[in-house]
């Protein structure tokens, strides 16, 4: 009997040291605390991500110096692993497409702005791209958290930039 009852309680601690383990990883993975456990989410495409990928940063300083080039109106920048992704409306409304020279003047903007990790710049004035890089600026400024905007962010950003590096 005595054998049995410890037997019993064992089994037990087994099984509450299990399910805090379990816990604690799914903690991990949502608060990105470990980039081992990380690593293993995988993206709603299929796509499996490195740590880096979740990185979702808005950087309003080097937007508003894009934004006082004479070209462009408004600006918005989002920083993604290597990638800068970048939004521009363009005071010239008329032009379908940014001047070659404008996005080489949106892009050494970015790169004098020496973003960690940044090694691509992607621009756009696409209006649906704009209209939502404004609209994620927005709801960052009324502190929703980043981290709830990635998917959205990578599925537009996957539409508009399909051939980008990643």
């Amino acid at each position: 009997m005595k054998k049995m009852m410890i037997g019993v309680q064992l089994v037990i601690a087994v099984f509450l040291i299990a399910a805090c383990n379990v816990n604690q990883a799914d903690e991990a993975v949502e608060q990105n605390d470990n980039p081992e456990v990380a690593n293993l989410v995988n993206r709603e495409d299929g796509h499996t991500q490195d740590n880096n990928d979740a990185r979702l940063n808005v950087e309003e300083e080097v937007a508003d110096r894009i934004a006082n080039l004479d070209e462009v109106e408004h600006a918005w920048v989002f920083v993604s692993a290597h990638n800068a992704f970048v939004a521009v409306n363009l005071k010239d409304t008329a032009a379908n497409e940014i001047p070659s020279e404008v996005k080489e003047k949106v892009t050494k903007e970015v790169e004098e702005a020496d973003l960690e990790g940044v090694e691509h710049v992607y621009v756009s004035s696409n209006p649906d791209f704009t209209d939502r890089m404004a609209e994620y600026g927005n709801r960052v400024k009324e502190g929703e958290p980043v981290e709830g905007l990635a998917n959205e962010f990578n599925q537009v950003v996957d539409r508009i930039f399909p051939d980008k590096t990643t």
